[in-house]
């Protein structure tokens, strides 16, 4: 495939005076021909969160959903691009609830039985959106990536407290027509904004600020009648 068959194949090359099968067969070359494929495996690790922690004891689980999470996705007549985000989603929980919480003890099932037995509450995230866009004109000269953590929040017997949407947005600099390594910066951009607001807003979202505030009042009953 010569460089002007990409530049001007499908989308600006005139078919004119071709013929019908001769027409077909560069459609399809120009198609196969300008699609690239790109991996996005995010490595990296994320510093722990300067935050007072809370006087919790916390488990933790970990999905695999979450551990396994891809996501793949074909820009028409560009490219194609797979992001491999479990790892990374575990790299930046790991820190983030060791900064949030006083104890926290690494679950392998929910529910979590006898392990469960001295904790105050159990966190189990899962990544259930991602979403990325890359220039397609020169006009366009960042990258930008788009992802939705959900925090399911319980008690030790799985009584829910709190269902938390969380998003993070990145934003790189584009280079080059494979833009690899800005994709990689914007997803560790979003993955950063992400933690940031659990670690600052935990406390604060509505349902787990009400179960704190029962929690507190229920521990001051038992400690006057004590």
């Amino acid at each position: 495939m010569t460089q002007s068959a990409c530049q001007y194949g499908v989308g600006g090359r005139s078919l004119r005076g071709c013929s019908g099968i001769a027409a077909l067969l560069l459609v399809i070359a120009s198609t196969a021909g300008c699609t690239s494929t790109g991996l996005v495996e995010v490595e990296t690790s994320f510093p722990a969160p300067l935050v007072e922690s809370l006087p919790l004891r916390a488990g933790v689980f970990f999905p695999e959903e979450l551990r396994g999470f891809t996501h793949s996705e074909t820009i028409p007549q560009h490219s194609q691009w797979h992001f491999e985000l479990g790892g990374a989603s575990i790299e930046l929980f790991n820190p983030v609830f060791s900064a949030l919480f006083d104890q926290v003890t690494l679950l392998e099932q929910l529910p979590a039985g006898e392990q469960a037995a001295y904790l105050d509450l159990i966190v189990a995230p899962q990544l259930e959106r991602f979403e990325f866009d890359i220039p397609r004109n020169r006009d366009v000269k960042f990258v930008e990536v788009w992802m939705q953590y959900r925090l399911y929040v319980y008690t030790p017997d799985g009584t829910p407290i709190a269902e938390w949407p969380v998003t993070g947005y990145g934003k790189s600099p584009a280079s080059g027509s494979m833009p690899r390594n800005s994709l990689h910066d914007a997803t560790v951009r979003a993955m950063r904004e992400a933690g940031a607001t659990i670690s600052i807003r935990f406390a604060s979202q509505p349902d787990v600020r009400d179960w704190l505030q029962e929690k507190s009042n229920a521990k001051t009953i038992v400690n006057a009648g004590g």
